[in-house]
């Protein structure tokens, strides 16, 4: 299994990060990298299968390129494993289950995703984590939610899994996504003219993602 953390700040921007160990049949390895794929400005961090990992290395492009949506990640996603031969299992009641545990992150976001591909949004400045050591992960997260650094709330969440999770195992390994800023003009244009015709609640959302743009 693994450990997968992210978390966003806003104004900052958005810090992935995971354990290095993997396995297959009864051999152990480490990644030079980490388990996320990044392609432009999103990035998708896989748990499970190890195969998962590889074909969504392989297929970046095509799952990340121009992506609008976590929605709409999770229909290509979809597409590509079933193209690979994943099948999906059915419980008693309540979707089908293809994937495994995973989070989406761009430089304005987290997303959480299940096995079933349902979305859940994850709020700002709350660590999200997946994977085998996700317990861990998240009780560190919450021992350290006094510390404003997003980057040492990763790093330290990722160590406390390497160091309890029997599955997860290796260094550290982080990575930030930021808004360039030619693009937090142009949002930050469109979104302004935009405002004025919003209603209390949506302009208490935009404002919330402004910030994030700052």
């Amino acid at each position: 299994m693994t450990t997968i953390v992210a978390i966003h700040k806003p104004g900052f921007g958005t810090v992935i990060g995971s354990d290095q160990q993997i396995s297959s049949q009864s051999q152990k390895g480490f990644l030079t990298g980490g388990k996320w794929v990044r392609h432009g400005d999103w990035a998708i961090g896989i748990s499970g299968a190890f195969r998962t990992l590889n074909l969504a290395r392989n297929h970046a492009e095509q799952l990340l390129n121009n992506l609008d949506s976590a929605l709409e990640f999770t229909e290509r996603l979809t597409e590509m494993l079933k193209s690979y031969g994943y099948t999906a299992s059915m419980e008693e009641s309540g979707p089908p289950m293809l994937g495994s545990g995973m989070l989406l992150a761009s430089p304005i976001g987290v997303w959480s995703l299940d096995a079933s591909m349902s979305v859940l949004d994850i709020a700002p400045n709350m660590l999200a984590a997946v994977g085998s050591g996700a317990d861990y992960a998240a009780g560190s997260a919450h021992s350290t939610s006094h510390i404003t650094d997003p980057v040492k709330r990763v790093t330290m969440a990722v160590s406390a899994s390497i160091a309890m999770d029997i599955a997860s195992g290796g260094q550290v390994w982080l990575d930030t996504m930021r808004v360039s800023t030619a693009r937090r003009k142009e949002v930050r244009a469109a979104v302004t003219e935009a405002i004025s015709s919003m209603d209390q609640k949506d302009r208490e959302h935009i404002r919330t993602v402004l910030a994030g743009l700052a």
